[in-house]
């Protein structure tokens, strides 16, 4: 679960600087309007991407963590997507509430055991 919330986390910033977020309207000298779109990367600057790193590598830093430090790394994860969710919510933190949510549910999985299998040796 907790890779598919680092997915989604990385579409959403691919979402972000793909999608024509803006739109743009100027006067020509004739006097009609044009009209037009524009990226968040074209408007903003090159600086977004650092932004868009933020939840990026939160949701993805639980994936590198083995054992007991999983768990409170899934909730510091949790706790970075949430902040840039709420801090974002008036422009582009919406689209990071997939990733938020699923990195929500993974963090109430519990982690996965090797199983051992339960058949004897053979004499």
């Amino acid at each position: 679960m907790q890779l598919v919330a680092a997915g989604l986390a990385v579409a959403a910033a691919v979402a972000v600087i793909a999608v024509p977020l803006y739109a743009q309207e100027s006067s020509t000298s004739a006097g009609g309007m044009e009209s037009g779109s524009a990226t968040v990367l074209s408007v903003v600057g090159p600086q977004v991407l650092l932004t868009l790193l933020i939840p990026v590598l939160g949701a993805a830093s639980p994936l590198a963590a083995r054992g007991r430090a999983w768990q409170p790394l899934s909730v510091a994860s949790v706790m970075v997507v949430a902040i840039f969710v709420v801090l974002g919510s008036a422009s582009i933190g919406w689209f990071f509430v997939p990733a938020l949510v699923l990195a929500v549910i993974a963090l109430f999985q519990p982690a996965s055991k090797p199983t051992v299998s339960s058949a004897a040796p053979a004499p």
